[in-house]
């Protein structure tokens, strides 16, 4: 005697994130989205090792026999190892020949990535369709053409990220940069305003390399810089910096005033206060808060700091840009 024995409905919490997530955005107008979220707030949610317990003790009480949870898992890895084929390579290039309907030519990808490379900003406004002469990107979904250039558009923003990053923008900025550029496409429901955020992408990500090569400072200064960025909302001392940049402190900070034009010391106070107008600008964080996480010793002393930088005081900055 042999059949199947059904356990459920329920979700892992995952799969529920997701799913809510997709109800949410609105699939289709033709789901009713509401009853479908009241059925999936329904369901019991498990994760995963549960629901394999629950499973292994179940079988236990029929069969009277243990299963290895390990080897339960492992099973059900190679499950989901298990894909769709994909169709003949073969056949797919064949029809494209058949109907003249090939890919775009590698060399218009290599000259358009360089340029972010490069910073280039002027030359890539030459490439103002964002499209090649000859051939297309080709077909990344077959669902939607709003799906297919977005999934274009990301190709396109993680090309453009590793190029920024190689052309010297600091990676936790460029990827930083990526991932909004994505969360915003993805919001989107037009073809047209999709394809104008790749370009503003493309632009943006050679605008930050054309500001890096702008400013042309030695490995020493460069890693000084660094880990300021890193550290920022902690208290840096010169040490830490010489001892980062694997120098003697009295010297890099010589070498850092030639090269920047400024005082370690004040070039820290200039990246806090950047930071405290962003703060101020995009959250809800009061002056003491902002002053505190970013290791200003009293509020008079970041009044002082930040009207030296900007001219007025934190209070009259917050009060005209703050957030909504």
């Amino acid at each position: 005697m042999s059949g199947s024995i059904l356990v459920g409905p329920s979700m892992d919490p995952e799969s529920y994130q997701h799913m809510m997530n997709d109800l949410a955005a609105g699939t289709s107008p033709a789901v009713n989205k509401d009853r479908m979220i009241d059925y999936y707030r329904s369901l019991p949610i498990l994760d995963n090792l549960k629901l394999i317990n629950a499973g292994i003790l179940l079988y236990y009480m029929i069969y009277s026999k243990k299963l290895d949870t390990a080897e339960v898992i492992q099973k059900n890895k190679l499950i989901a190892r298990k894909t769709i084929p994909v169709e003949h390579v073969d056949l797919a290039i064949s029809e494209n020949r058949e109907h003249i309907a090939f890919h775009h030519d590698p060399l218009f990808e290599k000259k358009l990535f360089q340029n972010v490379k490069e910073g280039r900003k002027e030359e890539l406004t030459k490439y103002s369709s964002i499209a090649p002469e000859k051939g297309s990107f080709g077909t990344m979904s077959r669902r939607s053409r709003l799906r297919n250039q977005k999934n274009v558009a990301i190709v396109g923003i993680a090309l453009s990220t590793r190029a920024a990053i190689e052309g010297g923008v600091h990676p936790e900025v460029a990827y930083t940069l990526s991932d909004l550029y994505i969360q915003n496409l993805e919001e989107m429901n037009e073809v047209k305003a999709v394809d104008i955020l790749f370009k503003d992408a493309l632009y943006d990500f050679a605008e930050r390399v054309q500001n890096v090569k702008s400013q042309k400072y030695s490995k020493s200064v460069t890693l000084c810089q660094d880990y300021i960025f890193k550290h920022l909302y902690e208290e840096i001392s010169l040490s830490q910096l010489a001892e980062a940049a694997g120098m003697n402190p009295c010297y890099l900070s010589d070498l850092f005033k030639k090269e920047t034009g400024i005082s370690i010391s004040e070039f820290i106070q200039r990246e806090k206060i950047e930071e405290a107008k962003k703060l101020m600008i995009y959250t809800n964080h009061s002056l003491s808060e902002i002053y505190t996480m970013l290791n200003f010793y009293d509020q008079s002393y970041f009044t002082k700091v930040f009207k030296k930088f900007t001219g007025v005081t934190p209070r009259h900055f917050k009060n005209s840009n703050g957030a909504w």
